[in-house]
């Protein structure tokens, strides 16, 4: 035995023999065998504070103005009055510490004290005894101090942190409202806080889009950061309820500022192209693409899928179309976003052509309408193209083009995701005018040709993205019930082939192209429930469903595609189904559980498939039908792989048999009964202690179960003979049988020492490291155990020596002296370990010793 271990033991039992309440201690070394210190003693330390990563981002703090600190100086006198209330001087300080967080120049220390302010205001929704005089003073303060430094601080912020805590502000100042008017005395001149922020934050938003325009036109070199500060700041502003309310008012403003900033950096890009400096050429492409996709937020955010919302939206950006000063440029910009998608990506990277395909088509939908086919004719179906519009024409070119040529296949499913996004189930009824061939159908054409014929990986994840998006607009039209094109093509050859794509790409190398085919996948499985649910209920989606289950039944038991796929189908098709296709489904699937490399993949499935299967429990609990899992339990618990049983008992079994007691006790009884033709009587030992270590790890044995009349007989016959069983598995599942609780108090019995007594007597010299490792951790969760119990006793032996019960002292006094003599016992036989049969001693370590 390894000593250095022993005398790991040896302090643990001499430090609870005598003090019997102990301090934790932390030794200088770590095990020969492996096992730190650490891990040998009671998880209690400190936790240390992890260290700050090198690439942290410097988040920079903003500058404070001088008008700011001079408001909050007029209120300072406010805090020094003794008579205020804690609200009111909460609120001063929070705005003093703001006004001083400059000095200290940190951004976590502006952040503190912005918190700090909201939390000031905040309180004013619990303030019970706010007298009048406070609240007009804090009205004030409000007003004339918070509401003009903070509104204009969010236009000042670097960080999008901070303007997210301003935005916080913003909020409490409006709920302030509630508090405050009943205490108010209300006249004329009073001005709701709300309507405050709102023309405050109204004027400056204004000021701001001005001075970005007028900076934009007057600078001759373009500070991209400063393009990406202002996008970041309107992203910010939709995401305010009110914010949203003042983009809305300053729509035109807003959009021609952005079209501005855009025009100049596409200008910027065009003229130098793949000329200039590549670091150079990433900050514009970077600004081009913030500023798209603020344009596309602002559609998003004002338009929905929704008919009458999507009618207020147009209303909205109505101005694009009959404002004849905005109907030139906003046609410009159509034919600036339609460039940049179907533009070089060497140049114009894939996510500006993606969010130009998006801005793309929102002005499509407002400038031309696709309900009236002024578009949709020309570029899909060959229709009369519309010479009055050079966007059209040029769209019109650019899309045939992409269609033919693979290498701009990238552009052309950002343009058509763009459609899908912004159309939604409105596409369903847009249709050829020639031969009435419906776009969403043909849509879905495209992607498929994109799939088929590209080898690009990029433009391939990108077509399932596409293809996700497709079936998403299709299981919203299943759902809402709008007429579909054609309920054969839906059926039958949709998700037919959406299903071999999945099937033959799960597996591909790039990760990412399994998240999109699980979208794709997890939308066609919602799509079948619902035409299941439906009237369609005994057509086609059960026959669909079959066909997949079939299909997966009969692929290949070693691949992971399988497994994956099987488990998302458990969300429509029960476990019962499933067997009565192939009634040795699941010893198959232990079977296949034997080769280590996709061990935890049919693992992580058949703890799904149990779940499922044990909800049902009039089935899984009847005596016959229990049949079709218990025999192939017990086939797999005595299976000649030692990999398979490892891995059944290290958490198979505990993560299925959670809270299923009735079920364990189903299995125990079969392996008691030992009279199946499924069990092996080879390794029907092992499998009995892993299904006894379970239980009792899970709670579901009595703590005498050495004792119990319906486990005595049986579990001390396999106990004994384990002990010394030849196999190192076997006599390390005894170990844990023996040391592990699902209680931390839970008392060891008599039996279970006397038994580790024999155990670690007959094991105690194994020379196998694998097999140490878990001997010292089991033993180690043993005395830690022990320790807390004699904790327990102690405490109750007071107790009951108090209250003069000498019954019950008496009775704590032997479960005492049970512990304290298997104590001594172990200390005794740490010692004689120490030389005889020792291994890997280190001088090093004598000193425990002494």
């Amino acid at each position: 035995m390894d000593t250095t271990c022993v005398g790991v033991w040896f302090i643990q039992v001499c430090h609870i023999s005598s003090h019997g309440v102990s301090q934790q201690y932390s030794l200088p070394v770590s095990c020969s065998c492996g096992v730190p210190p650490s891990f040998l003693f009671d998880h209690q330390m400190k936790a240390k504070k992890p260290r700050p990563s090198s690439g942290h981002h410097h988040a920079q703090p903003m500058k404070l103005k001088g008008e700011w600190t001079l408001l909050v100086a007029s209120v300072a006198h406010v805090a020094a009055n003794g008579d205020a209330s804690a609200t009111l001087a909460a609120l001063v300080a929070s705005l003093r510490q703001f006004a001083a967080s400059e000095s200290l120049l940190a951004f976590d220390a502006q952040t503190a004290a912005l918190r700090s302010v909201a939390h000031a205001l905040a309180t004013l929704r619990s303030a019970k005894t706010l007298s009048s005089a406070d609240a007009a003073t804090l009205y004030r303060i409000i007003a004339d101090v918070a509401i003009p430094v903070f509104c204009d601080a969010f236009f000042c912020a670097q960080e999008q942190a901070a303007r997210t805590v301003l935005l916080s502000i913003y909020s409490r100042i409006i709920e302030s409202d509630k508090v405050l008017m009943p205490l108010l005395e209300i006249d004329a001149s009073y001005v709701p806080l709300s309507q405050l922020v709102k023309s405050d934050f109204e004027s400056r938003l204004s000021a701001f889009l001005a001075l970005t325009s007028t900076t934009s036109a007057a600078t001759s070199a373009t500070d991209y950061s400063d393009i990406g500060k202002c996008c970041s700041i309107l992203l910010n502003t939709l995401e305010w309820s009110v914010g949203l309310a003042v983009v809305t008012s300053k729509l035109s403003p807003m959009i021609s500022s952005l079209v501005t900033l855009l025009t100049r950096v596409k200008r910027e890009i065009d003229v130098t192209g793949l000329n200039d400096d590549a670091l150079l050429l990433s900050q514009k492409t970077r600004a081009c693409y913030d500023i798209l996709r603020t344009i596309a937020a602002l559609f998003a955010k004002l338009g929905s899928s929704d008919i009458s919302e999507r009618n207020a939206a147009k209303e909205v950006f109505s101005f694009l179309e009959m404002d004849p000063a905005w109907k030139e440029a906003a046609n410009q910009l159509l034919q600036d976003c339609i460039q940049i998608t179907f533009s070089d990506p060497r140049i114009y990277v894939r996510d500006c052509q993606f969010m130009g395909g998006i801005v793309t088509c929102w002005l499509l939908e407002t400038l031309f309408p696709a309900a009236d086919s002024a578009w949709i004719q020309p570029v899909f179906f060959n229709g009369k193209l519309d010479t009055s519009s050079n966007a059209i024409q040029i769209l019109t070119k650019v899309v045939r083009e992409s269609i033919e040529s693979p290498d701009r296949f990238h552009s052309l499913l950002c343009f058509i995701r763009g459609i899908l996004t912004t159309l939604n189930t409105k596409i369903l009824s847009i249709s050829s005018t020639s031969d009435s061939n419906p776009l969403f159908p043909h849509l879905y054409s495209l992607i498929i040709q994109v799939i088929d014929t590209s080898s690009d990986a990029p433009t391939r994840i990108l077509a399932f993205k596409t293809l996700a998006s497709w079936m998403c607009v299709l299981r919203d039209a299943v759902k809402s019930e709008v007429p579909l094109p054609s309920q054969e093509f839906v059926m039958n050859a949709v998700l037919k082939q959406c299903f071999d794509f999945v099937f033959t790409f799960w597996e591909d190398p790039v990760d990412s192209m399994m998240h999109k085919l699980k979208d794709v996948f997890g939308f066609m499985l919602e799509i079948v429930k619902l035409l299941r649910d439906g009237k369609e209920a005994d057509g086609d989606p059960a026959s669909f469903l079959r066909d997949i289950v079939d299909s997966l039944l009969n692929a290949d038991w070693l691949r992971k595609v399988k497994y994956d796929l099987l488990a998302h189908l458990l969300t429509v098709v029960s476990p019962y189904e499933i067997l009565s296709l192939r009634a040795d489904f699941l010893t198959l699937c232990f079977d296949a559980m034997n080769t280590v490399s996709i061990s935890s993949r049919i693992s992580a499935f058949l703890i799904r498939f149990f779940a499922a299967l044990f909800d049902d429990t009039a089935v899984c609990l009847d005596h016959l039908q229990s049949a079709i899992w218990i025999n192939p339990l017990c086939h797999a618990l005595t299976h000649p792989s030692v990999a398979l049983r490892s891995a059944l008992s290290e958490s198979f079994l505990s993560t299925v048999f959670s809270g299923k007691r009735t079920h364990f006790q189903l299995l125990l009884a079969t392996l008691q009964s030992s009279n199946n033709p499924h069990i092996s009587t080879a390794y029907h030992l092992h499998a009995s202690i892993c299904v006894l270590k379970i239980g009792k790890t899970l709670g579901f044995l009595p703590a005498d179960f050495f004792l119990a009349p319906a486990t005595r007989e049986f579990s001390n016959h396999v106990v004994t003979i384990a002990i010394t069983h030849p196999d190192a598995n076997v006599r390390a599942d005894v170990c844990g049988l023996l040391c592990d609780s699902n209680r931390a108090l839970a008392e060891p019995t008599g039996e279970e020492l006397t038994y580790m007594r024999q155990f670690l007597g007959a094991n105690g010299a194994d020379s196998v490291s694998e097999f140490r490792m878990k001997l010292f951790g089991g033993v180690h969760k043993l005395i830690c155990r022990m320790r807390r119990c004699l904790y327990a006793n102690e405490r109750d032996l007071v107790q009951a020596m108090k209250r003069g019960n000498e019954a019950e002292a008496g009775s704590v006094r032997e479960r005492i002296e049970m512990k304290s003599s298997f104590l001594r016992w172990l200390m005794e036989f740490a010692v004689s370990y120490r030389c005889r049969q020792a291994r890997l001693f280190r001088a090093s370590h004598r000193h425990w010793y002494s």
